[in-house]
């Protein structure tokens, strides 16, 4: 019987780490983290929602509401999210970059070099190849201010408008018009 025990001794060390690793997992290691959370916060798990904390670690994929004149700030692997108040969103992580479905409110997304975003509106996707853009739903139509980078605006039929620096424009059922 002694020996048994020797044996569970030496091994012990050795099965803490497994288990440690075991309920690591990739999903926190390169999910989205919640840098900043001022307000109510709400997130989606296991159709409940829950309200989230800062430092928070979320899965790849994970729903998001910000209620009230509450915001939310989220960090993932080349991308930097923010979610302004009276927000509600998808996020998903894949290979080819991070995908956003924004179902209310504004947003403000910023993308390292060598990652990219595709924001899914009503009125279609926009892509962000690196850099940073504004976005916010007013009604029907959705407005977008460029901040940096390359961001590339997809009407419904698939015309693509790209922004200068500093452009704003707005995207209504299949017409992007440039300016305020």
């Amino acid at each position: 019987m002694v020996p048994i025990f020797r044996t569970f001794r030496q091994l012990r060390p050795g099965l803490a780490a497994l288990l440690i690793l075991a309920t690591a997992g990739p999903a926190v290691a390169d999910g989205w983290r919640a840098t900043h959370v001022q307000g109510v916060v709400l997130s989606l798990v296991d159709h409940t929602w829950h309200d989230l904390a800062r430092g928070e670690q979320l899965p790849r994929s994970t729903t998001l509401r910000t209620l009230g004149r509450s915001h939310l700030d989220l960090a993932g692997p080349g991308i930097e999210l923010r979610l302004e108040h009276g927000a509600a969103a998808e996020l998903s992580q894949a290979e080819s970059g991070a995908a956003i479905v924004l179902h209310a409110g504004a947003i403000t997304v910023s993308v390292a070099d060598g990652h990219s975003a595709t924001i899914s509106t009503q009125s279609g996707p926009i892509r962000l190849a690196s850099g940073a853009v504004q976005i916010w739903l007013e009604g029907v139509e959705i407005g977008i201010a460029h901040v940096r980078g390359d961001v590339e605006i997809f009407d419904s039929v698939g015309t693509c408008t790209r922004l200068a620096s500093g452009e704003r424009a707005r995207l209504a059922s299949s017409v992007v018009s440039l300016g305020p």
